[in-house]
């Protein structure tokens, strides 16, 4: 498995091109050798991949709007190409798409007919989970379970680790393995509890600090076809670049690169 970096951790320093590149270039001494592309500036395709082939970074995965997946499929798939991208993600749905059951099943419709056309043109659709989709919305019903219903196989899942653990209702290793086959791309992201005004409340970590049972997620990983590890924090505590350094340096150790 490869190790990449999720840019939405570094949004803050993607703003315009010229921020970009600098930081897909810090990215790169980091050691990763692989990125997502999600969260950034405006920057035209071609001149990302540019800055992806100086650095040595594959692109290899992207999240977009709801909105260009179902109604710009067309051009989605022509963008994918330029960056020599195969995974094309949604990042999540909008809250009054996922409020409630007919809200959502509305929504995975819609994007599983989308899906079809990704996937006649050699690409996957991919779904980023947070943990909204494993929470009960009315009689037994989540989101999760519907989605494995109603999506072709052809379809895969990049399943965040910290959003299934901090969900509760089961743990990222059996998720992972329930998905086995559909998680070429996975977000490795760890969990800690910290005290807040008295109570314990779960935040993000990075990869091997916290509470996640890494020998088990990545065992499950490895069974499971995993290809692209892609290292996410959405907060950190402190420089996301010193985050993502550590995730790396703590995977390396794993002997993953």
């Amino acid at each position: 498995m490869i190790i990449g970096a999720q840019l939405y951790t570094l949004r803050d320093f993607c703003k315009t091109p010229d921020d970009i590149h600098e930081t897909l270039k810090k990215v790169a001494d980091i050691g990763y050798t692989a990125v997502q592309m999600s969260g950034i500036g405006k920057i035209d395709y071609a001149l990302f991949k540019e800055y992806c082939d100086e650095c040595g970074l594959d692109v290899v995965l992207t999240h977009n709007s709801f909105d260009r997946i179902i109604n710009d499929t067309e051009q989605l798939i022509k963008d994918h190409e330029i960056l020599g991208c195969d995974y094309i993600g949604i990042g999540a749905p909008a809250p009054d798409q996922c409020d409630t059951a007919e809200h959502f099943t509305a929504f995975i419709d819609a994007l599983a007919q989308a899906a079809e056309k990704i996937h006649a043109a050699g690409k996957t659709f991919c779904y980023h989970n947070h943990h909204l989709e494993f929470e009960e919305k009315e009689n037994g019903y989540t989101a999760m379970e519907y989605m494995i219903k109603k999506f072709p196989k052809h379809v895969h899942y990049v399943v965040d680790t910290y959003w299934v653990d901090y969900a509760g209702t089961t743990t990222s290793a059996e998720h992972l393995k329930r998905l086995a086959g559909q998680i070429d791309c996975v977000h490795y992201k760890d969990l800690i509890e910290v005290e807040k005004d008295g109570k314990i409340e779960k935040t993000m970590a990075p990869v091997g600090e916290g509470l996640l049972d890494w020998p088990a997620i990545n065992a499950a990983c490895e069974a499971g076809g995993t290809k692209w590890i892609v290292v996410e924090q959405d907060i950190c505590d402190g420089d996301p670049f010193e985050c993502l350094k550590t995730s790396y340096e703590n995977m390396k150790k794993w002997g993953y690169r």
